[in-house]
């Protein structure tokens, strides 16, 4: 149970607490709790608390970038895969279109016909061809994506950074709350 007391603290003091607050990635209440506890030479509840409260901070961090890659990893191939539909669509509108110029005025479109117009047949030259340069595409379009997710790292990076400032504005807040009461 946390108990709220409002203590006067020489400069000095307050630049120890400030550096091993910002050190270890904790408030300003939990840095003298556990300086506290150390004068204390009660070091075995001190240190146990310290440690737990720098292995949570860590790992709430670690889990919120990792929270924001998955998530910016979902949207992206999200958007890819809309794309992608919305192109597969245009192009299945055109060859329908090309097509249905390609008959006669009184002949009436078939849907087989204009289906095998996309069928490949694996073992024909053609269309070992066809799968060859499909496959080679698809494998460029692979390293493109690798490439491109590598240099993503650095805008991601930028992000977290603004994440973190935010985040540790945040515990300011917190603690600029606790000092005024």
């Amino acid at each position: 149970m946390k108990i709220r007391k409002h203590y006067t603290l020489s400069p000095e003091a307050v630049d120890y607490v400030e550096r091993i607050a910002s050190a270890h990635g904790l408030n300003h209440s939990q840095a003298a709790d556990h300086l506290i506890k150390l004068g204390a030479k009660d070091d075995r509840q001190a240190i146990a608390s310290f440690c737990g409260d720098v292995v949570a901070h860590e790992m709430r961090k670690q889990f919120n970038r990792f929270a924001k890659l998955s998530a910016m990893s979902a949207l992206e191939a999200g958007a890819a895969k809309e794309a992608t539909k919305a192109i597969y669509w245009w192009i299945l509108l055109q060859e329908h279109a090309a097509y249905s110029d390609s008959l006669a005025p009184d002949e009436v479109p078939n849907l087989k016909e204009f289906e095998a117009m996309f069928s490949v047949d694996p073992e024909s030259t053609e269309g070992k061809q066809i799968l060859n340069v499909y496959g080679r595409r698809n494998d460029r379009f692979r390293m493109r994506a690798v490439k491109a997710l590598r240099n993503g790292f650095t805008e991601l990076d930028a992000i977290l950074e603004e994440v973190r400032e935010w985040d540790e504005g945040k515990e300011a807040d917190a603690s600029d709350e606790e000092s005024d009461e």
